[in-house]
Order: C-alpha cells, then structure tokens, then sequence
C-alpha cells in the first residue's frame, strides 16, 4: 500500500511539473531565471504614452526557442523610456532580457533580448521630463524651418497653486523645433505628453503648461517644421 501511494505521489508531482512548464502564465515576470507569458519593466502611469510598439512572430511551431534582439532608441521629444510591457496573446512562456540601456535613462538605446517559441507583443510607454523657464525649447532651432504652427494660452484667474493646461495640434509636416514662452516673464513649466519632434509621420503632439509657482499662465506656443 504504501509503495502504491509513493508511486501515484510521483505520478501527480511529475503531471504538475510537466503543467508548469507547458501552460503559460499571466503571472507578469521582471526577472529572466524564470520564463513566463509577461515582462514588464519600469513602472506604469496612466499619465504615459506609447512611443514603440512591435509585434514579434516566429511564423513557425519550435521544439527550441528562437533568439531575437530589438532595439530602439526614443527620440528628444519622446524623451524618456518609463515602462516596458511584453506580452505574449497566446499565454506561451518566454525569456525577456534588456541587455542595452534601460527605463529612466535619458536618450539611450534601448535593446531586448528575446527567446520565443510563438509570437510577442512588445509595447513601450515614454514620458518626457518637465522643462522649467520662461521660455521653453524642444528641439534644435534651425534657419530653414518654417512656422507651421502658434496658439496663445491664457488662464484667466489667479491662483495660489499651479494652473495646468494642454494644448493639442496635428501638424501636417515633421515637427523639428517647438518654443513655449511666458508672457508674464514668470517662470513655467512645458512637457511633452503626446508625440514628439522629428516623428516622420503626421500625429497628434500634445504639450502640457503649469505655472510653476501658481499665479496667472500666459503663455504662447509656437512650433517649427521642416
């Protein structure tokens, strides 16, 4: 009897570790001792925005896991790398591994390491730090760039805390130079929050304004494309 019970105890140990290792988990992984069906890096706010994104097929069923390297380097606008997700849709386990760069660093490559059996979803989320002054730059100013686009920002109420606006526009040339200038000659704060300078495609960039130290924002926008 007791043989019986020790054999059907190894039977149950080696299904639950054969289980283990086959089914996928959603059980996010940061490390790379242990395979799993998530890795996330960095830590993510709702305030952050998709900077790149790329979908990873082996187009092929592998006994063995393939090895890819990914690599991408945030732009200025797109500024810093704060949280990194990738994810697999069919629950498959993998290997994730940064061997480049990292979150929170400013303008450095980024490269991942991975070991796939099937398919992968890499998203990565950017925030752009704040910039202080009464006139903020993004970007390199150039002679041959042409305004593409001005907008004033007026809050008109005084306040003791600082007043935040966004404002919103979809240029229809690459952006390469973006100026934000208090016309208060107070001190401000601008941030990227959406898009960027030097994108190639037409997209959305959204700027973020506080005035630093509350009182009144006044502020004028401009931005220059190529």
């Amino acid at each position: 009897m007791t043989r019986s019970v020790r054999v059907l105890a190894a039977i149950l140990v080696g299904i639950l570790v054969t289980t283990t290792l086959l089914v996928g988990t959603v059980r996010a992984q940061t490390g790379t001792v242990f395979p799993a069906s998530e890795f996330t890096y960095g830590s993510f706010l709702s305030t952050l925005t998709i900077c790149y994104s790329n979908s990873i097929n082996s187009q092929a069923f592998r006994l063995t896991p393939l090895t890819r390297t990914f690599s991408f380097t945030p732009t200025t606008g797109q500024m810093l790398v704060r949280y990194i997700q990738i994810t697999s849709p069919s629950l498959h386990k993998f290997y994730a591994q940064i061997v480049n760069g990292g979150v929170a660093m400013q303008q450095s490559r980024v490269a991942l390491l991975l070991s796939l059996t099937l398919s992968q979803v890499l998203v990565v989320f950017c925030a752009s730090e704040a910039k202080f002054g009464s006139l903020v730059t993004f970007g390199t100013k150039q002679a041959s760039l042409k305004q593409c686009y001005s907008t004033t920002l007026k809050a008109n109420v005084f306040s003791l805390v600082p007043i935040t606006r966004v404002v919103t526009f979809t240029p229809q040339m690459p952006v390469r130079y973006i100026t934000v200038a208090s016309k208060t000659s107070g001190t401000l704060s601008a941030r990227i929050v959406q898009g960027g300078i030097n994108m190639d495609s037409a997209r959305p960039i959204s700027v973020a304004l506080a005035s630093d130290y509350g009182g009144r924002l006044n502020a004028e926008i401009n931005a220059y494309c190529a």
